[in-house]
């Protein structure tokens, strides 16, 4: 088995779908979190504080997830391997 072959098969199966996920995971949160700050006048500023730590933390995943997608094409492309990033 070549290993070209072998990598592109692992960013296919396992990679792109995983980063799909944890993308998706963030959005989540992110958009939970702005449901939850808009959500809140008028109950406190304890419940506004939850909702923005749960922007920010989105936000924060987003970025990473992001990152590790720009990271592992920059990788792929320096070892020359054509592995598809189906991400975006």
């Amino acid at each position: 088995m070549n290993l070209d072959r072998l990598l592109d098969g692992f960013v296919r199966e396992l990679v792109n779908p995983f980063i799909i996920l944890l993308i998706g995971v963030a959005t989540i949160i992110f958009i939970y979190g702005v449901l939850e700050f808009l959500g809140t006048f008028g109950k406190g500023d304890e419940a506004r504080i939850k909702g923005r730590s749960h922007m920010v933390w989105g936000l924060i995943g987003l970025a990473i997830m992001f990152g590790v997608f720009g990271i592992l094409g920059i990788v792929l492309r320096t070892f020359g391997i054509d592995a598809p990033l189906d991400v975006l």
